[in-house]
């Protein structure tokens, strides 16, 4: 059903922002195939349909039940005898980083302002040098915006540039990237209007969830809700 009026597309958009607590309101995955170092491993299947599927919410779950990486925050976390995770969400127009080895992970979750990026390039290197040691072998993410329409052209460019180069300069590795929409992307007309009355209460939103199960011989688990699954979980009446 099509909205009619101007204002009832305002209302509804207006109502899907102001659900949000954290919101990166200062910017407006399908995988790659990759190598990874052997105590690592990465979701990367696109799976079914929104309701079907069970793992959106089985990683939602353990998302709320998790230690959290809020806006303009990083932390990182030791993986040692007993099971860890560590997740991010509430990805509205803001870019991740994500450093995971089979020792430990960092996560960082920054927006496009100034202070935002200046802060992951005082934070991140120190957290890096302070956990070098649990840190070797990693493998690095940046998890960034797109829109929907310009797939291939991330939102902030610059600064997912200087996040990777933040990475490249500390641990010599290269950073893969991750794409992700803000989920009214995928109710929205070309002309970039909503083409709803309301929008679904079981929307795909980003979020990076790093799970470890205990043990130094087992695998970390990086899950990333990607541009992909977000098209692939989401469907129109």
């Amino acid at each position: 059903m099509h909205i009619t009026t101007k204002r009832n597309k305002a209302l509804a958009l207006l109502f899907f922002l102001l659900s949000f607590l954290t919101l990166c309101l200062l910017m407006r995955r399908s995988f790659r195939a990759v190598s990874h170092h052997k105590h690592l491993s990465l979701h990367k299947d696109v799976l079914v349909k929104r309701g079907i599927d069970p793992r959106y919410k089985v990683l939602k779950d353990k998302l709320e039940r998790s230690p959290r990486v809020y806006q303009n925050e990083e932390k990182f976390v030791a993986f040692g005898s007993e099971s860890v995770t560590l997740g991010s969400d509430n990805f509205i127009g803001c870019m991740g980083l994500v450093i995971a080895s089979s020792q430990g992970a960092i996560i960082g979750h920054y927006t496009n302002a100034d202070p935002s990026i200046s802060q992951a390039k005082t934070n991140i290197p120190d957290l890096i040098n302070d956990h070098k040691d649990s840190l070797a072998g990693a493998e690095a993410w940046i998890y960034g915006h797109v829109r929907l329409n310009k797939p291939h052209k991330y939102q902030a460019e610059e600064r997912i540039q200087e996040l990777e180069s933040i990475i490249k300069n500390e641990l010599g590795i290269t950073a893969q990237r991750v794409k992700y929409i803000e989920p009214e992307d995928l109710m929205a007309d070309e002309n970039e209007e909503l083409i709803v009355d309301e929008l679904p209460d079981e929307l795909m939103y980003g979020f990076v969830l790093v799970e470890h199960p205990g043990g130094h011989s087992q695998e970390s688990v990086i899950t990333f809700v990607s541009l992909d699954w977000q098209k692939a979980g989401t469907t129109l009446d």
